[in-house]
């Protein structure tokens, strides 16, 4: 169904829309306009002796005030593909679900250490296994714990992060649909065609004041490798 963005508790999107070379005036228009995104999607299984199953997913933004753009086309086999954006003009694209590890709170507190290559075992917190794509100058630690859920945006205070919820289609893993480690979330990675930046981001749900909110985490980067966190609640 229809999700509205809730931009009280998004980040604040002008530093990441100024990295994406978006003008001033534009900005203010974008921050300023009500959107809401409504998502369908459909799955495909391929004939072979995998059996395996890819989900297609269109998200379409709309305004009650302003001219609504193209569709954001999502295939999500991880394979690469160009689209045209009505901000940013045409992009490459992969997307692909990912299963979660685990990592002790001990670790957490500390900085990431890294997947725990499975499900939980025990005092394990399970976080989204994000494999970063995008090239940071600082070696991407703090990214990668900001996309896992394991802090919020201000990249110290620590995160509740994404709900662990189980595939509600089979086949996106393998024939069984479960593959390795627990929940399912999406990871989504475009690049600027033309260069200049990089978007990578994870879907999924989080508790916010005790309601299941939509969510996407997100990094962008610029080619020196400098880059903006940003999370959008839905």
């Amino acid at each position: 169904g229809p999700n509205n963005q809730d931009k009280s508790l998004s980040s604040d999107l002008d530093p990441i829309l100024k990295l994406q070379g978006i003008p001033w005036l534009l900005r203010k228009t974008i921050l300023f306009t009500p959107l809401t995104i409504q998502i369908t999607h459909h799955t495909e299984t391929t004939n072979d002796a995998s059996g395996r199953t890819t989900m297609h997913l269109t998200a379409r933004q709309t305004s009650i005030k302003a001219a609504n753009p193209p569709p954001d086309i999502r295939h999500f086999d991880w394979e690469v593909y160009e689209q045209e954006n009505f901000l940013f003009g045409g992009i490459v694209c992969r997307n692909r679900y990912i299963r979660g590890d685990s990592v002790s709170a001990l670790a957490e507190v500390g900085g990431s250490a890294g997947g725990g290559g499975g499900s939980g075992d025990g005092d394990g917190v399970v976080r989204p296994a994000v494999e970063v794509q995008s090239l940071l100058k600082d070696g991407g630690d703090l990214v990668r714990r900001f996309l896992r859920g394991e802090v919020e945006v201000d990249g110290c205070t620590l995160s509740e992060g994404f709900l662990v919820e189980e595939p509600v289609v089979w086949g996106l893993f393998g024939e069984e649909g479960r593959g390795d480690g627990e929940g399912i979330w999406g990871h989504v990675f475009d690049r600027k065609k033309d260069g200049g930046w990089c978007s990578e981001q994870v879907w999924g749900f989080e508790m916010i004041h005790g309601e299941r909110l939509y969510t996407r985490r997100a990094v962008v980067t610029d080619s020196t490798g400098g880059y903006r966190l940003a999370r959008l609640v839905y």
